[in-house]
């Protein structure tokens, strides 16, 4: 069982919808400028997976910044939880990309 766990927003005062998809999971959430935190436990596969981020927020006004960005992950943590244990898997404060 795999704990998925981060906060989202996007630059812009008006909401927008946010598609999270994974393999075997699909939600829409509405975002805007205020964090909001998600949280997603599922039961993944062995192997590689692929999870999409697709939004309808309008470009975020950065002009020193080249990339279309519409909106933000911050606090990102991937946690396993096997036998009664919780294993972190990936957390931003302990290992920056």
């Amino acid at each position: 069982m795999i704990t998925m766990e981060m906060s989202l927003a996007t630059g812009h005062e008006d909401y927008s919808d946010l598609l999270i998809e994974g393999p075997s999971w699909s939600e829409t959430l509405r975002t805007n400028a205020n964090p909001i935190n998600y949280s997603k436990t599922s039961v993944i596969p062995p192997g590689r997976i692929i999870i999409k981020f697709n939004s309808n927020a309008p470009k975020v006004d950065a002009p020193q910044d080249s990339r279309f960005i519409v909106f933000n992950v911050t606090d990102f943590c991937l946690k396993q939880k096997t036998q009664g244990r919780v294993n972190v898997r990936y957390d931003k404060q302990s290992n920056p990309l």
